[in-house]
């Protein structure tokens, strides 16, 4: 058995249905998964799903045919699939613990990176979880079509020395999935630290502060 789109349980990357080559992000499973976490985060927070699950990241930003020509000019080709495939109906929740969501505009090029070309994208930006200011988020390499999640925009010069691993897209998303699947992160209408994803140890933390227990 191989990925197929209209076959869930091939989506995540595990020992049966592995990383696939393909020329580019993987956008025909990224865009699945990521789209997974979208519908997890709204039906867990009470919220009733329509047929489909609203705008895409393109469509609510790339608005007119100036923006379209210049986002196609600076993104490799299966970057602008996945965008115009990832959903963008997070705005008032975050899609998971670490990130609020794709990133705007504004944020998605990173010029803290040495990089020219901006091969570099903050794909998706970092919650506030009260760690320090600048933050980051996920960041993907237009060139390798890897990603790594950093807390601090200037980490850069850390995960580019060579010696730290970065992971497709979908390796991540799975691994967010994960967390969900085993309950290392719920989904809860009502938030204790982040809108709608919570990390189970924050509500232990809270429960064991209740004076009641």
């Amino acid at each position: 058995m191989s990925f197929s789109l209209n076959d869930q349980l091939t989506w995540r990357v595990t020992e049966e249905f592995p990383v696939r080559k393909v020329d580019g992000m993987d956008w025909e499973r990224c865009a699945p998964l990521h789209n997974l976490i979208v519908e997890l985060g709204l039906t867990g927070s009470g919220k009733v799903l329509a047929d489909t699950l609203g705008k895409t990241w393109w469509d609510r930003h790339i608005t007119d045919k100036t923006l379209e020509e210049e986002w196609t000019r600076r993104l490799t080709p299966s970057l602008k699939l996945f965008l115009q495939s990832a959903c963008d109906e997070t705005q008032h929740d975050n899609f998971f613990y670490y990130a609020s969501g794709l990133t705007w505009p504004s944020e998605f090029f990173n010029e803290s990176w040495d990089n020219d070309e901006y091969d570099v994208v903050r794909l998706y930006q970092m919650t506030n979880l009260n760690i320090e200011s600048h933050l980051d988020g996920v960041n993907f390499d237009q060139g390798a079509n890897d990603a790594i999640f950093c807390t601090y925009i200037h980490d850069h010069c850390i995960v580019t020395n060579g010696r730290i691993v970065w992971d497709p897209l979908e390796v991540i998303l799975t691994a967010w999935l994960g967390m969900i699947d085993t309950g290392k992160v719920i989904v809860s209408p009502d938030a204790f630290a982040v809108s709608n994803f919570n990390r189970l140890s924050t509500i232990v933390e809270c429960l064991l502060e209740d004076p009641t227990l």
